[in-house]
């Protein structure tokens, strides 16, 4: 079966809610087909604080020297992060939290756990 980023990140919460662990979805990656309904939606977003590049999830769990953990999660290997991603990961990595990006659920559950540990 072929996978895609939202089976991915579909994947991952199920384990983080097994776990009872803290996390929200940030929906950057929201895709709308009626391009006058998407202009109107994403317009009132930006009024909102909607900003390009913010990783697709926020594990609310402080470990360490960091207040929190941002994933940016891609489908598989072949998948990179923007140019707006990798601003976004140095801005919060810079302000105190750790935010990575994970090719899919199994490297995301493994980088969990590390994060865990340190």
């Amino acid at each position: 079966m072929k996978t895609t980023e939202h089976l991915e990140q579909k994947a991952f919460c199920q384990y983080l809610d097994l776990k009872k662990i803290p996390y929200f979805a940030i929906p950057n990656g929201i895709f709308l087909s009626n391009k006058k309904l998407a202009y109107k939606i994403i317009n009132k977003m930006k009024r909102e604080g909607f900003k390009v590049g913010v990783p697709d999830m926020f594990i609310c769990v402080p470990k360490g020297k960091y207040s929190g953990l941002f994933v940016e999660m891609k489908k598989d290997k072949k998948c990179y992060a923007s140019k707006e991603q990798k601003k976004w990961l140095r801005i919060l990595n810079d302000a105190g939290y750790k935010a990575i990006v994970c090719h899919g659920c199994s490297e995301a559950i493994e980088e969990y756990k590390k994060y865990m540990e340190d």
